[in-house]
């Protein structure tokens, strides 16, 4: 046995010899990146980020929604769901006998695609099940998210969309080989089984789509920008129609046709060694083939007819979408399209900003361009005050648009701008994420790397006059809006599938996955957060405590004062913060604040929490000092008015009303009505009429408050700890009051489980199961990551099974016990799921049957133990985080040694009984307060029953009148 599994592995596991590459650099690359391209075509771009010992890393395809058959919309986002099922190597314990059943699987849905007929469609997909349940006995479900699992790797996923389909992955920096071990065989020869549960998987997104404003809004504007272009015409998702009626065969003739080297590209940034890195990368992935690609089909669409107008209803926030059609990247005329993009939004100081947002002229205005490969449009969103028309909104979008063109802007927003730009690019490039999704845009648009510093260079080039005579070559009267409007609607629901649970044997594990597993790799070293090294810590004054940490890559500044202060404490702040941001202020006016931080790169934000308050500045450090002043004179000088306050309060408690209307808020707002009933911070919030009489004096008391309390003052950047200090010393106090108490809510406790249901016309039913856990402790903290990691810690847990991949009843289902992280206050177990409404009672009693008939198994645990031990031997706390992660240790009594070290210590020394242990303690007996939003016609109450004392709750139960 021991000879054929060697040679087993001789056939298709040693790579080929080193391929051919061709290297290409940049020249003033600011990625510095490794740009190579294998003989078959594949492209490799490669840019190293030592901070952490991770790779980030995406494997890009040329090919998305846009490419979709046009009688089979959704199979390049159906393709992405099941290129994570595996191959004839992995995913299946016997390929051989299971391929017999899967290709009758194959056959069955291509007649049931053909066929027309209701009663021979239902006989088909019988059979189709019950070969599906024939198929099944040999899968080994997720077993490719188990090997990143073993890894330690994260952030494992996908997203299909117009023009891309993408794979995702971070891993620990020793296990590239490992990563080219899987990801090359992924994509050798997918097999596409367990395939009627992703179906279902993949219409439950499709439902959630349905009970999404944005999602209605979008497409029915993507239908008229583009009359004719599959961007319009067909959604990524899928069409209802289309999505019950999949076709296998086609699928597999997408993937042959699009999945081929010379049209995808692996990106990875992170802790790598280019050199020799990509010696790696060839011998796996050069055995690919390269093919011919098929010609594109060219989409005409023609200029806009004047003002094309359409409108879609749907209950909650009304808002409009605007587009004018620009030319495509590239073009000569592009960067002083964008300039005009950001001379109108640029979040502190355009057009939009200053003269709607700032002024209050409208709830919340704004655009932004996109640049698709076969057409590109201006993109314009809006939404009303209240008592104010979409058409009102409109107008003074077009307004602002007028303004440009007339060239009635400043002179001095260019040079501001593009150092904006490079402030925005710097801080991307911070990130492995960020970095790869820049590479990954030139890639799709098919665009060298010399964009990236040519863009700069040519960007300083651009005039007031060229942003003037694009603005009247593009701008002249012929666009798109389309509007939504606020009226109830009878939505698509369609009745549940006669299903079976597909049985799996989840102990199960393929050759391939075992010699992953035993590809070696080299041992990483952890490394703790150094109280005495990494950052400083200083008192200037009692009550004014201040920290820093270098950053080490940049010149970019954020400066937080933290105040112990919050909404808890101060109803009003809320109102504050929303006026302190949006230039709520009459001693100077907004667009004089806003424009002098912009002026020097730089931004500022108030944010109102529960018990803390906290003011951030960010900006270049050459200009700390300057922006810093403004900052402080803003702070200490502070005023507002009558007239700004009820206007500001009204666009707040619209807001309020129109969020009562979404299931997904009345489901947060039903849930703590379950877990603290009149204590509720819903039922506890401050009256409208109380907020519309808030005065100037009340306000500025509150700031004055904040101002005279114990703070934090936090500094990352480039500069000496010693001269910020200097600077923020000028905060004006030589001791601060001390901090009131934290306000905390008890979580009700019951002597039966309780149901809640609120009644609502929503596509899913939304559904939080929670109870609460013991007295949050950071020692305890190793124990709950082992619980989470094992139970939901990835696509091949407990709930992901159970609730996913054999019932199909969910595409979103999660749990989590959830430690607090306050000292005192007791953790909470929360289980999410969002459902079809028929499935309800049926995904309600399987969560229910995995929590409290708990499966205890050795091999799921030891899964579950490698990964965190991996995770905690690479984490690394990032600078930018460094000091909001040493305070919150510090609030649980934390002050001299990073924990990690001792979560990693326990785990470790982890058991299976210590798990046992944990659930029986903490898990069993506990009595679940459930909250339900969901369709009352098609949920059986009296079902629910089963589960609690059912308890129907109204809308005005939950909030504050």
């Amino acid at each position: 046995m021991k000879i054929v599994y060697s040679l087993f592995f001789l056939c298709f596991m040693l790579p080929g010899t080193a391929a051919e590459y061709e290297l290409k650099k940049y020249d003033n690359d600011p990625l510095k990146t490794w740009h190579y391209t294998l003989k078959n075509g594949l492209q490799v771009f490669l840019t190293e980020n030592h901070e952490k010992p991770v790779f980030y890393s995406e494997i890009v395809v040329r090919a998305g929604s846009s490419s979709d058959p046009q009688k089979s919309t959704g199979i390049a986002h159906y393709l992405e769901h099941m290129l994570f099922k595996g191959t004839d190597r992995y995913g299946s314990a016997n390929f051989a006998k299971e391929k017999n059943h899967l290709d009758k699987i194959t056959l069955l849905y291509e007649k049931h695609f053909d066929s027309k007929d209701p009663e021979k469609r239902r006989e088909i997909m019988a059979q189709i099940s019950e070969q599906s349940q024939l198929a099944a006995q040999y899968a080994i479900p997720s077993e490719f998210d188990r090997m990143y699992q073993r890894m330690g790797a994260n952030k494992v996923n996908a997203h299909t969309s117009h023009e891309e389909t993408v794979y995702k992955v971070q891993c620990p920096s020793n296990s590239l080989k490992k990563w080219c071990l899987v990801e090359s065989e992924r994509f050798r020869n997918p097999i596409f089984r367990l395939f009627q549960t992703e179906i279902e998987a993949v219409y439950e997104e499709k439902n959630g789509s349905l009970d999404n404003k944005m999602s209605a809004l979008y497409e029915t504007f993507l239908k008229q920008v583009y009359k004719k272009h599959p961007y319009g015409q067909q959604t990524t998702l899928g069409s209802v129609e289309h999505l019950k009626s999949p076709s296998i065969r086609r699928m597999y003739e997408f993937y042959k046709t699009y999945y081929v080297p010379n049209n995808m590209a692996i990106i990875i940034s992170g802790d790598i060694n280019p050199e020799e890195d990509i010696k790696v990368i060839s011998r796996y992935f050069s055995t690919w083939k390269k093919q011919a690609m098929p010609v594109q089909k060219e989409w005409q669409e023609a200029e806009f007819d004047g003002e094309e107008v359409v409108e879609v209803n749907f209950p909650g926030e009304e808002q409009l979408m605007m587009a004018f059609r620009i030319p495509l990247a590239g073009h000569k005329d592009e960067l002083a399209l964008r300039f005009m993009d950001m001379i109108l939004d640029n979040s502190q100081a355009g057009l939009i900003n200053v003269n709607l947002n700032q002024a209050l002229k409208v709830k919340r205005a704004g655009c932004g361009p996109s640049f698709l490969n076969d057409h590109a449009t201006h993109r314009f969103y809006g939404s009303p005050k209240k008592g104010q028309k979409l058409e009102d909104v409109k107008k003074l979008i077009l307004e602002q648009i007028e303004k440009v063109k007339k060239g009635e802007f400043e002179e001095w927003l260019l040079p501001a701008i593009l150092a904006d730009f490079k402030k925005g690019q710097q801080a991307g490039y911070e990130q492995n994420a960020s970095r790869v999704a820049t590479l990954r845009d030139l890639f799709i648009s098919k665009q060298t790397l010399n964009k990236l510093s040519g863009d700069m260079k040519d960007f300083a080039k651009i005039t007031k006059a060229d942003i003037i005579r694009v603005a009247n070559k593009y701008y002249r009267g012929n666009y798109v809006v389309a509007y939504r409007r606020d009226k109830e609607i009878e939505k698509i629901k369609m009745k549940k599938p006669a299903f079976k649970k597909v049985k799996v044997d989840l102990n199960k594990e393929s050759l391939f996955s075992k010699r992953v597993q035993q590809t070696p790799v080299s041992k990483l070293k952890p490394a703790y957060v150094n109280f005495s090294k990494d950052f400083k810590k200083k008192e200037l004054s009692p009550g004014l405590t201040f920290y820093s940490v270098e950053n080490p890559i940049n010149n970019l500044f954020t400066l937080s004062i933290n105040v112990p202060i919050g909404k808890a404490h101060e109803p009003l702040l809320p109102l504050l913060s929303s006026l302190f941001n949006e230039g709520g202020w009459s001693s100077r006016s907004s667009a004089e604040v806003s424009t002098g931080f912009y002026k020097k790169a730089a931004n500022f934000s108030m944010a109102a929490g529960k018990n803390q308050t906290t003011f951030t500045l960010q900006g270049l450090d050459d200009s700390f000092e300057d922006t810093y002043k403004l900052l402080h004179e803003l702070l200490l000088n502070f005023e507002t008015n009558q007239q700004r306050i009820k206007t500001q309060a009204e666009i707040i408690l619209d807001a309020r009303q129109k969020q009562k209307k979404e299931p997904r808020y009345l489901n947060y707002a039903l849930a703590y009505f379950g877990r603290y009933k009149e204590k509720s911070t819903y039922l506890t919030d401050i009256k409208d009429e109380e907020m519309l009489a808030a005065q100037p004096k009340t306000l500025k008391a509150i700031l004055n408050k904040l101002l005279m309390t114990e703070m934090k003052v936090s500094y990352t950047g480039s500069r000496k700890p010693e001269d910020v200090m200097k600077s923020i010393a000028n905060l004006g106090q030589k001791s601060f009051e001390k901090a009131p108490a934290k306000i905390q809510l008890k979580t009700l406790s019951y002597k039966k489980p309780q149901v809640n249901f609120l009644d609502h016309n929503s596509v899913q039913t939304h559904i939080r199961m929670e109870f609460s856990g013991d007295i949050y402790e950071i020692n305890d903290e190793a124990i709950y990551m082992i619980f989470n990691e094992y139970f939901d810690g990835s696509l091949g847990s407990i709930v992901f099974q159970e609730i996913r991949e054999t019932r199909a009843l969910a595409y979103s289902a999660w749990s989590r016990y959830f430690p607090i992280g306050q000292k005192g206050q007791q953790n909470l177990m929360i289980c999410g799921i969002t459902t079809q409404a028929d499935k309800t009672i049926d995904a309600m009693q399987v969560f229910h049957d995995i929590v409290y008939k708990f499966k205890f198994e050795e091999n799921r645990f030891q899964v579950a133990k490698e990964a965190l031990i991996t995770q905690l031997e690479t984490k690394r706390v990032n600078f930018r985080n460094l000091l909001g992660t040493v305070q919150n240790w510090e609030e649980v009594g934390v002050t001299d040694k990073d924990p990690s070290e001792s979560h990693l210590k326990q785990i470790r020394s982890f058991k299976l009984a210590d798990l046992e242990k944990f659930v029986k303690e903490k898990i069993y007996g506990k009595k679940f307060i459930i909250s339900i939003v969901g369709d009352k016609k098609r949920i059986d109450l009296d079902k629910l029953k089963a589960f609690g004392d059912v308890n129907e709750v109204k809308v005005t139960d939950l909030f504050i009148e």
